[in-house]
């Protein structure tokens, strides 16, 4: 759905500037950008950006979830959605209450495939590795180096009124 200069360009369009390029390529909608960057670029710097692009745009959560759902991407999407939810209101932030039921049915599709895979067992390394994580992280079984206060951190620097651009920095 999208390659990285894709994704970088997009999420620059919704105000997280990672990059300098200059490159112009297809414009996605907020949904598709949140797939492609779940889907393709499992790197914190650009999961850092879903909060800003959730922020600054009109969200589809019932087309985000049912096409995060056709990808098997229910449960980073999830994790996404309520990491929003936890930033929006340490910081007081005011949110659509569609963010609520797009993450319970996130989680509840989350659920109905684990049912589903019961059988399956999960790789010992996979056991040890979630239990090292957050509880949000543990939660939504989403192995990554994602870090609640690092959210925060980028979420404010994107997001200060007082800023009319990204930081000066590239940020690569």
């Amino acid at each position: 759905m999208g390659d990285l200069e894709t994704i970088l360009f997009n999420l620059a369009s919704n105000g997280y500037e990672l990059s300098n390029s200059n490159v112009k390529t297809r414009k996605l909608t907020p949904e598709e950008l949140i797939l492609a960057i779940t889907e393709n670029y499992d790197e914190p710097r650009t999961w850092y950006g879903v909060p800003t692009v959730i922020k600054n745009n009109e969200i589809d959560y019932n087309k985000l979830i049912k096409m995060a759902v056709e990808k098997g991407l229910q449960n980073k999407v999830g994790y996404l959605l309520e990491q929003t939810k936890e930033i929006f209101d340490e910081l007081n932030e005011q949110y659509n209450i569609t963010l609520n039921n797009a993450i319970q049915e996130a989680y509840k599709q989350k659920l109905l495939i684990e049912e589903t895979l019961r059988t399956s067992k999960e790789p010992e390394y996979t056991k040890l590795t979630l239990e090292k994580r957050s509880d949000l992280l543990k939660k939504w079984k989403i192995i990554a180096h994602l870090d609640h206060s690092e959210f925060i951190n980028k979420y404010k620097l994107y997001n200060d009124k007082s800023r009319q651009t990204g930081p000066s920095e590239t940020i690569l």
